[in-house]
């Protein structure tokens, strides 16, 4: 269904703009991507409703997604199994947000941030093999997941403390260890590929 709508729309503005059949299959590609996206935030909004977790959803998604961009992170062989094991990731997330002792929370979220950062520093960023990257590329989203792993791990911590704000603080926390995990596996996944 994504495929066959994705395609519609591609050669629809493909003809127009001259597009070889390369650039239409690219696009896409592209679009299903996209389409895929919006359909699992709109059914992870729609959870978040349900849950009474708006707010911290949005914060655990925007952390994710702004590190992803500058870490990278594995790559599901199929649009079905990306989105299904981002839903188990957050449904473990709500589930700890929900049920998780306030007493160990900032513990939890110390370790979480450690492990981010190990991560972070021995596989970040780790690009798909039919995507290289420049090594000059490479090293900017290297400095700049760090930085931002850091930065929101300091503003966990700083958040664990006020107990009205915890939940974000363990979004934050969330955020980092699903990209830092989504990194390591990545990175195992292809090794065992390339051997």
């Amino acid at each position: 269904m994504i495929h066959g709508l994705s395609k519609n729309i591609a050669e629809f503005y493909g003809d127009k703009e001259g597009y070889t059949q390369d650039k239409i299959e690219v696009c896409t590609y592209g679009l299903e991507l996209i389409i895929s996206d919006i359909i699992a935030i709109f059914i992870v909004m729609i959870a978040a409703v349900f849950t009474n977790t708006v707010l911290y959803t949005i914060t655990l998604l925007l952390v994710f997604a702004s590190i992803r961009l500058q870490a990278g992170g594995f790559h599901a062989s199929s649009h079905l199994k990306c989105n299904l094991l981002f839903f188990a990731a957050y449904a473990v997330s709500v589930l700890l947000v929900k049920f998780i002792p306030i007493n160990i929370t900032k513990y939890l979220i110390s370790i979480m941030n450690v492990i981010s950062i190990i991560e972070i520093i021995m596989y970040a960023p780790v690009a798909h093999l039919n995507k290289p990257v420049s090594k000059k590329k490479k090293k900017k989203c290297r400095y700049r997941s760090l930085i931002m792993a850091i930065v929101f791990s300091v503003a966990s911590i700083i958040l664990s403390v006020c107990l009205p704000m915890s939940q974000y603080a363990i979004a934050i926390a969330l955020g980092l260890f699903w990209v830092g995990l989504s990194i390591m596996s990545e990175t195992l996944k292809q090794k065992r590929v390339t051997k």
